[in-house]
């Protein structure tokens, strides 16, 4: 493998961060219209702020009964920030014309908070105090902290589908409690203009010197004039650049005006503070970023955080829950199940999908595949050793349910109503769906052999069994499961690809080369060059970006016989020319994954782009191609108008990094994904559709 992205990898591919358990509280007080460093504001008494619970980004908000909670609304969410003359400052909402309290002037932990009529009293009063780009608010009263408790459920169960249902969109409540050092403690105050937040952002991790950088300022107006930058360094306060944003051509697409700039020659290792438009953010450039991102920027996930979090978090509880057979269809407005057996205790090895609502052996199969793929980019042993237990758990659960025949069931589908904590496994055979099962165990025995002779032989086994079953049954697709739940053409010739990789077996490099014959990438599909349809043809270019067959067939540029070598490079070109025509959207990769609907785009698609472009640029030597893999990674790192990233709480039980999304309920929100989140006319709404 090349060595274009050797220290990119590791974080690419699953795009989080370890935050820490604690900060220091020895951050001064601030005063009003004080600048603060890296803080990205200077408080005055004018400006309209919003205050966001580190912890999830919910916003603090006023309800007219009095009472405070955090929520993804901007109704009653706009305070301003008044300096009392003593050191002190009221939170004044806007709408409400109240100020933050304390219940009753109560001295007591965990008492409530509310909003009250002005009335200069203690209860009323609030210190702020700044440190690692966020503050912590302290009642002068009683001296203890603003504490946001949202994140915890209030009903305990180890079906994770029963927090999915009742808990994922609690409102929290807000309460004073004593210093505990941990993010629930912890607010990020940012200025508001209109319903929509003005930002300048650039991505949290930083830059590496060499790479490209982008600073976009989003602003709710188009100026007449482009606005100036000027980029300082923090250390003694030097300015290193200055220049102008560019507009960006789209106009308002999202509702908003985005201006970009360039800031390709700031190329010295340090921090910076970028100011332009009466905001400033910090800019920290590194060669070490994607190793140990520093704490005040998230942490840094290792593969032990993964195992722990998201693998745990779609793991089977076996416990009192039962499978029954099922037979799945599609009378044309849903699914629909005929249950065909007795109900059997779920076997605990194996996983589900707790991100998505059908759990399919196709989508199990996809990150097993991707494990391996990140194996050989793992840098540090534990790392290594820890992604092997992981291969091991998959690698297993494949060879645990698989038909005689070679074949697969489906997968499991929770039953259609809440609490839908009952599974069927569905009895639907696929093709396709277990072409993907090969590749996957083939990758697995490529990465096992060495450390798990036994299980990775097992695994060639099942994929050699499997194979000849597709290979048997090429015209097998299930036409009840709809297209995102099953494999398409494209993963028939990523199994072949690996088989041949596995074994050198001739009849795999046979079948590569012959579908490489007679395919390619027409807008964004794998489909038959001369026309006509591959059994499972995917015509949605989306689908066939997330299965993630292109690493697969960028992988067999190293070993084809040269007689096809250059109709494998001619293939894969057609679908890099398909993403690359589409104009680039503001944030640096081709805008087509984004749509207008969403703040920040179909996210699933923005990672897989990166996934995607990543191997490419790797194995074709596309410089380009590289260049959106990180402006795509960038995106999900800080690139976005709350500059925090797309995943929470992986692996860590007590804190959770700050995210202006959704967080599900489930261990404190151990392994939340974020499938999709809109902006519906100045409110932000969870939406499930958006997810593949």
């Amino acid at each position: 493998m090349k060595n274009i992205i050797i220290s990119l990898i590791p974080v690419l591919l699953f795009f989080s961060f370890k935050p820490e358990t604690q900060h220091s509280t020895k951050g001064t007080h601030t005063s009003i219209g004080t600048s603060l460093k890296g803080s990205g504001l200077p408080l005055t008494d004018t400006l309209p702020y919003v205050v966001a619970s580190r912890r999830t980004g919910r916003f603090m908000r006023a309800l007219n009964s009095g009472d405070v909670d955090v929520f993804y609304s901007r109704n009653k969410s706009i305070w301003k920030i008044i300096s009392n003359g003593d050191g002190s400052y009221r939170i004044w909402n806007v709408e409400t014309d109240k100020v933050l309290s304390v219940k009753d002037s109560s001295l007591v932990q965990d008492a409530s908070i509310e909003t009250s009529v002005w009335a200069n009293r203690s209860y009323q009063k609030w210190t702020l105090a700044f440190d690692n780009f966020y503050y912590t608010i302290t009642n002068v009263h009683s001296g203890m902290l603003l504490t946001a408790i949202d994140e915890y459920p209030t009903v305990t169960d180890p079906n994770p589908d029963v927090n999915y249902y009742n808990i994922y969109s609690k409102v929290g409540d807000l309460v004073q409690k004593p210093f505990n050092g941990n993010a629930e403690q912890d607010f990020r105050i940012f200025p508001l203009k209109d319903s929509l937040q003005e930002a300048l952002v650039v991505p949290q991790t930083g830059w590496k010197p060499e790479h490209p950088k982008r600073a976009l300022l989003i602003l709710n107006d188009s100026l007449s004039n482009a606005p100036g930058f000027v980029v300082t360094k923090i250390s003694n306060g030097d300015t290193v650049q200055s220049g102008t944003f560019q507009a960006w051509h789209g106009g308002n697409t999202w509702e908003q005006y985005y201006y970009y700039a360039n800031l390709d020659n700031l190329t010295q290792a340090g921090d910076y503070l970028m100011s332009a438009n009466g905001m400033s953010t910090h800019l920290k450039i590194s060669d070490s970023i994607y190793i140990k991102p520093p704490a005040s920027q998230g942490g840094y996930l290792n593969f032990e955080d993964f195992r722990n979090g998201f693998w745990k978090y779609n793991s089977f509880y076996s416990t009192g829950y039962y499978l029954k057979n099922a037979t799945l269809s599609d009378n044309g407005s849903g699914e629909v199940f005929t249950l065909t057996g007795d109900s059997t205790l779920i076997d605990s090895t194996g996983w589900f999908d707790a991100h998505s609502r059908d759990s399919k052996i196709a989508r199990t199969a996809k990150v097993l595949g991707d494990l391996c793929y990140a194996y050989p980019y793992t840098l540090q042993t534990e790392d290594k050793n820890t992604l092997i237990d992981m291969i091991r758990v998959g690698a297993s659960h494949l060879l645990h349910f698989q038909n005689v025949d070679g074949s697969w069931p489906a997968g499991k589908i929770r039953e259609a109503n809440p609490p839908r904590k009952y599974y069927y496994w569905t009895l639907n055979v696929d093709t396709y769906t277990a072409a993907r099962c090969v590749k996957s165990l083939a990758l697995s025995y490529q990465i096992l052999k060495n450390p798990d002779s036994v299980l990775a032989n097992q695994c060639l086994s099942a994929a050699t069994n499997a194979w000849n079953f597709v290979k048997s049954h090429e015209n097998l697709v299930d036409t009840n499961l709809n297209a995102s739940y099953r494999g398409h053409t494209i993963d028939y010739l990523a199994a072949a690809i690996e088989m041949a990789f596995a074994t050198g077996e001739n009849q795999y490099y046979s079948k590569a080369d012959s579908l490489f014959h007679i395919g390619k990438f027409f807008n964004g599909s794998f489909q038959k060059e001369g026309g006509g349809s591959f059994p499972s043809q995917s015509s949605n270019p989306f689908s066939d970006l997330h299965t993630g067959a292109i690493p697969s067939m960028c992988r067999y540029i190293t070993i084809a016989p040269d007689t096809i070598r250059k109709r494998v490079q001619l293939v894969l070109n057609s679908w890099f020319y398909y993403w690359n025509s589409f104009d680039l959207s503001p944030y640096g990769f081709p805008e087509k994954p984004l749509i207008s609907q969403t703040d920040y785009g179909l996210l699933g698609s923005v990672e897989a782009i990166a996934y995607n472009y990543l191997f490419f640029a790797d194995y074709m030597q596309n410089r380009n191609a590289f260049y959106y893999a990180l402006s795509s990674f960038y995106m999900t790192t800080g690139l976005n108008p709350f500059a925090t990233s797309f995943w929470v709480g992986l692996g860590d039980s007590s804190i959770t990094q700050s995210v202006s999304f959704f967080k599900r309920s489930f261990e404190n929100g151990i392994g939340a994904n974020l499938p999709g989140f809109h902006n519906n006319n100045g409110t932000f709404v969870q939406d499930f559709s958006s997810y593949n």
